[in-house]
């Protein structure tokens, strides 16, 4: 949770600094945003291949502490080229410590309670997805840009503290000798596992649809004249998350994948519709509500999947692969999405969204709802 307040934070606050302190154009500010998260996607890339190798337990607490040195730079007065650099650096860091956390965390939790525990940890994103961005907005209210970074590195100290009285276990010397063994070279296998692909590629499109209502609500919000709406439009999606995730992860560990996975697709594409129909508050919380359901339970439940489908010495580099698949998504989500603006506005976009969402729906189905599967935690 901590870590990931210092990733919203900076993420709602970053751009407005960079033009205020270089004058930059907003392409340039949006690079400064974006460049982190091509860091984290190295950093997780990396950590998935060595994690086993290394020691969860040592990779924790170098993870724990170069993303606290990082958060620490920001208060250094540097020129936007070292910034960037910083940016870039600080995304790493996440990286490692966002693909250890989670390997460590889904490790730990019996396989017939899975999903259930997957949806309770990552409620700490969804926690810091609400809190992060009110911070972020209050100390930009009432003190200046340095009181931002200085606030980032109180939080990552909190992380590193929790890091460090963590009992992080190690796998057994046997399988730790076959993560070894799948870790060396640089083979597809060693960075990617090809168990958690099929659900992996089913996140990307979820990845994109989010990050197409998080980069462009406030602009549409704006446009339909409802500009306070955006913040209680994230705390109701967050509240609900708070329901939904614990629940369709239950669903996943007592009904099996399809139960948990084909009513949120269904409901996030629903979700996106009255998105793109949206003339009044409650129709823009209601749509909040259904969203969370949907998006906003499927990253759990996936991420519960893929490492259930993964063998146990393989559970770093596959919650390394199905993160990397889900940053992809919301990287280039914006992008291609934005294209979409001005030909058909905002609520086209909307629309094309929850189109995507209904072919990902088959694309599930065709790659992993119609086979046999996992049902309650175990393998038929």
């Amino acid at each position: 949770m901590f870590a990931s307040l210092v990733f919203y934070l900076l993420m709602t606050t970053l751009a407005l600094y960079v033009r205020a302190k270089f004058h930059a154009p907003a392409s340039v500010a949006g690079l400064a945003v974006g460049i982190y998260v091509l860091g984290a996607l190295i950093g997780r890339l990396f950590t998935g291949k060595y994690i086993e190798l290394a020691g969860r337990r040592k990779t924790l607490y170098f993870g724990g502490m170069t993303f606290f040195l990082a958060s620490l730079l920001y208060l250094i007065p540097v020129g936007l080229p070292l910034l960037l650099a910083m940016r870039f650096l600080h995304g790493v860091t996440f990286g490692i410590i966002g693909t250890a956390l989670p390997a460590i965390a889904v490790s730990s939790i019996p396989d017939e309670r899975k999903g259930e525990g997957v949806g309770f940890f990552t409620l700490s994103n969804t926690i810091a997805t609400a809190i992060g961005p009110f911070t972020g907005a209050y100390v930009l209210e009432h003190y200046h840009y340095g009181a931002i970074f200085i606030t980032c590195s109180a939080f990552a100290f909190c992380t590193l503290l929790v890091v460090l009285f963590m009992n992080a276990a190690d796998l057994a010397g046997n399988r730790r000798g076959d993560a070894a063994c799948a870790a060396s070279g640089f083979r597809f296998s060693a960075f990617f596992e090809r168990a958690a692909i099929p659900v992996s590629l089913v996140i990307l499109p979820v990845g994109m649809c989010y990050a197409t209502v998080t980069s462009f609500l406030t602009a549409y919000a704006e446009h339909d004249g409802l500009p306070g709406i955006v913040p209680v439009y994230f705390i109701v999606y967050s509240a609900f998350i708070l329901i939904g995730r614990p629940l369709t992860g239950k669903i996943l560990d007592r009904r099996g994948d399809n139960a948990a996975m084909i009513p949120p697709l269904i409901s996030a594409s629903v979700s996106l519709v009255a998105l793109a129909f949206a003339r009044s508050m409650p129709a823009f919380l209601a749509s909040a509500a259904l969203m969370a359901f949907g998006l906003g339970t499927l990253v759990s439940c996936g991420q519960a999947i893929a490492v259930k489908m993964s063998p146990g010495e393989r559970i770093g580099t596959a919650t390394s692969t199905y993160m990397s698949f889900s940053d992809t998504g919301l990287g280039i989500g914006p992008v291609l999405m934005g294209l979409i603006i001005p030909r058909k506005g905002y609520r086209g976009m909307f629309l094309v969204a929850s189109v995507i969402i209904a072919l990902d729906l088959l694309l599930y189905i065709l790659v992993h709802g119609r086979k046999t599967g996992y049902n309650k935690g175990k393998a038929r």
